[in-house]
């Protein structure tokens, strides 16, 4: 269905409440979907954060986002009044808003929308527990995920590339007395065609 109507799905990284298993289920085991696991205030795991990788090989968790916890539930809306809550269900629509915003309002694709998400929560002193927290937490307010720091540059690039297609870009880098004192990092983002005899999606 993304593929069909070019639309991100934005999900929730599944709860352990129970402690059967704390294992990312599915539909978290999507692969072009963005996965959304929760975190508390600190941005430490929520104590119902279920762990990827999913089918034992595939990156997911994507990203956190803040799902309360036990000690520190949201504020939310109940089917007929206002309750208290937590769990990633909650968190992952919090996502969804950023990605909206991102693709409707400012007309990125599905895609460029998820890079940009997924950049944002990326620190450069990266945490060890990917698995739980994806790589990491996304920003509150959305100029933190649409700026740039004062001393980052953010480039955005987009295209579609067939089979044995490569691109080359020259991108001016700064020199400070006569050196490039810089450090680089990518995000790159891309769906895949999928086979439903290789799973559901």
């Amino acid at each position: 269905m993304q593929a069909e109507y070019d639309v991100l799905f934005v999900v929730a990284g599944t709860n352990n409440h129970d402690g059967s298993t704390d294992r990312i289920g599915s539909p978290a085991d999507s692969v072009n979907a963005l996965v959304v696991n929760s975190v508390r205030r600190d941005k430490s795991p929520a104590s119902y954060t279920r762990r990827g990788p999913v089918l034992h090989f595939q990156h997911k968790p994507d990203v956190s986002y803040y799902g309360g916890d036990i000690d520190e539930p949201l504020n939310c809306y109940g089917s007929d009044r206002p309750k208290t809550d937590m769990g990633t269900s909650l968190a992952a629509p919090l996502v969804a808003r950023k990605a909206a915003y991102l693709i409707y309002k400012m007309h990125l694709s599905c895609e460029s929308a998820k890079a940009l998400l997924i950049d944002s929560s990326i620190s450069w002193n990266q945490h060890s527990d990917m698995n739980t927290l994806g790589y990491g937490v996304v920003p509150i307010h959305i100029n933190d995920v649409i700026k740039s720091r004062n001393d980052e540059i953010k480039f955005l690039i987009t295209g579609t590339v067939t089979d044995y297609e490569t691109y080359n870009y020259k991108i001016p880098i700064p020199a400070v007395r006569n050196t490039h004192p810089s450090v680089a990092r990518a995000t790159l983002c891309y769906f895949p065609k999928c086979n439903r005899d290789q799973g559901v999606d």
